[in-house]
């Protein structure tokens, strides 16, 4: 049998690794299915993610649990008053990982990720958030402070927050722009594929408006801040979500960067649908494709898509059995730039403040390449 280079297979072992290592500091979509289109109806961040509200915390145990008490929901489960005008929450992640190739088995474990977050509401339209922790995978940020601060912003209602009907607000700081269907994992190619891997967070400045037939997202993107040698980018996100039959959310995404200092492109436009159609509230299926355009000076304009959807059954609250199937084409011209994971992923919410994520992912390589798998097991804790 042939061998297969060491490094290459170090570095696609690497990539599966990020592939299927869920973030669970972003939103969940699938509830949805419950008749809760809008992110504010559980997260204080109105493009979804972060923390939680006290009504969200209601909701993880009634509709997302299988199991809880009535005063489980709080913050370090009500053992730290916290005053009225704070919400505070966090995310810890510890991930365990085996993979298997025609070579060998091999398997690690390691935190991903703990960060502390609060929302300091200030009067009853301005909210301060911002999140502090340690980086988690220093494979995958080594450009990073050991200390950092994921996501902060400033949020001010235009409108009355308590006030029925649409709510208009507007947010500047670091934070994803809101593109597509915001997933907990931030490694599917929908979001590392185009630019929203973590550790990528930008600085933008966010217009919203929200209300029961749906949101609008308009986002002017200023950059990372980063170091003047790293490439960066600029440009304008804009996201529409339309509510279907109360239970059914589809979408559209448009994103416009130019690049800066930019190896592979000067602008680029990433566009497509996206969506979260629920037969019933046990089957729901959720999902994204994005076209993406690359324009570099002096070359020939590069063509390709990413694409994951997942079709999921819950058998009973709090445990639910998905089929996943995640690829990317960065090039619609070569077909030897075509990979795709595909596999059962089991996610079960056994109480309020933790989740338990298993899956086995099949990674499949363009060429001659040879495909394995790839099974991981996360535990995330939200205090």
């Amino acid at each position: 049998m042939q061998r297969f280079p060491q490094s290459l297979l170090f570095s696609f072992l690497t990539s599966a690794i990020l592939l299927i290592a869920p973030l669970r500091a972003m939103a969940y979509p699938p509830n949805v299915r419950h008749g809760y289109p809008s992110c504010t109806a559980c997260h204080i961040n109105p493009g979804g993610g972060g923390v939680l509200s006290a009504y969200g915390r209601e909701l993880s145990r009634e509709v997302q649990s299988t199991f809880g008490g009535e005063k489980e929901t709080a913050f370090l489960y009500g053992k730290v008053p916290m005053p009225s005008w704070l919400d505070a929450g966090g995310n810890f992640r510890y991930l365990q990982i085996v993979t298997d190739t025609d070579q060998s088995i091999s398997g690690r474990g390691f935190w991903m990720q703990g960060d502390l977050e609060g929302a300091a509401h200030l009067g009853p339209r301005w909210t301060v958030d911002a999140t502090v922790g340690w980086k988690g995978n220093a494979e995958a940020l080594d450009s990073d402070a050991l200390i950092r601060s994921r996501r902060h912003f400033i949020l001010y209602s235009l409108t009355d927050p308590f006030a029925s009907g649409t709510q208009w607000a507007i947010r500047g700081g670091k934070y994803f722009p809101v593109y597509g269907i915001m997933p907990a994992e931030h490694s599917y190619q929908t979001r590392k594929g185009i630019g929203f891997d973590q550790g990528q967070e930008s600085y933008n400045l966010e217009i919203s408006e929200q209300n029961e037939s749906g949101s609008t997202f308009l986002t002017p993107i200023f950059g990372k801040a980063r170091d003047r040698s790293e490439s960066d980018e600029r440009g304008l996100a804009v996201t529409r979500y339309q509510t279907v039959a109360g239970n059914s959310r589809i979408g559209a995404s448009l994103l416009f960067g130019r690049g800066v200092r930019q190896k592979t492109y000067d602008k680029r436009w990433t566009l497509g649908p996206n969506w979260i159609v629920a037969a019933t509230k046990e089957i729901f299926w959720v999902g994204e494709f994005d076209y993406v355009f690359k324009l570099k000076e002096g070359l020939k304009t590069q063509r390709g898509y990413v694409f994951t959807h997942k079709l999921t059954y819950e058998p009973r609250q709090g445990i639910q059995i998905s089929l996943l199937q995640d690829l990317s084409k960065t090039n619609v011209l070569d077909p030897k730039t075509l990979a795709w994971t595909v596999g059962p992923v089991l996610d079960f919410y056994p109480r309020p403040h933790f989740d338990i994520q298993l899956a086995a992912n099949r990674v499949i390589l363009p060429g001659n390449n040879p495909n394995f798998w790839v099974y991981s097991g996360v535990l995330h804790f939200y205090p």
